[in-house]
């Protein structure tokens, strides 16, 4: 438990490094999801694990406690990352400042955030159009255990946005068990 902790506050740390943050929101998924109720088949095809993921309650309750994690029940936590991605955000707190030099009260206005979207997974960083950090980690040498990248950036266009949208919509999500229209039965042609 204590090399997982470890773990997980390296990877934040080094997001911060990487991004420049100064501020996040960190979200978590709680199982079941809502598309479990439209489908029974949602995730169905992924690998089960031969030995349960040890933990994984514990460093949930870590994340939230020690991180401010956020989550929704039946909510996924790339469907909420994609949610306030597409909001705009702005801090206020204390809308008066105390001036150290005169000792008087400054109104502070609201600032508006570049926002980062930090995530391994494919869907988000491939539907939402922008530059994102991919906090994976990986050997760029895999015969040199030195050689970890740690994480690297994806930078995904409207239209390559749109694309993978429109791929998805036809062939579905093998992973997530979610059949598309070609698996429907549905004929496409292509253009001659």
């Amino acid at each position: 438990i204590h090399e997982s902790i470890e773990i997980i506050d390296e990877k934040i740390q080094n997001i911060f490094i990487q991004t420049g943050a100064t501020h996040y929101v960190l979200f978590i998924s709680n199982s079941p999801y809502f598309r479990h109720q439209i489908s029974s088949e949602y995730k169905s095809n992924r690998n089960k694990y031969k030995i349960p993921l040890k933990w994984l309650k514990t460093l949930k309750k870590y994340l939230i406690e020690e991180w401010g994690a956020q989550s929704m029940d039946l909510v996924e936590a790339d469907d909420l990352v994609s949610y306030w991605y597409n909001k705009d955000l702005k801090t206020i707190g204390n809308p008066f400042n105390l001036n150290e030099t005169t000792g008087e009260n400054e109104s502070k206005l609201p600032e508006i955030y570049e926002k980062v979207i930090c995530s391994p997974d494919k869907d988000l960083l491939q539907s939402i159009p922008g530059k994102h950090f991919n906090y994976s980690y990986k050997l760029e040498d895999k015969y040199n255990p030195n050689s970890v990248i740690k994480g690297w950036w994806v930078e995904t266009s409207e239209a390559e946005s749109d694309d993978f949208k429109r791929m998805q919509v036809v062939v579905g999500d093998v992973t997530d068990g979610v059949s598309g229209l070609k698996d429907k039965g549905i004929k496409f042609y292509e253009k001659i």
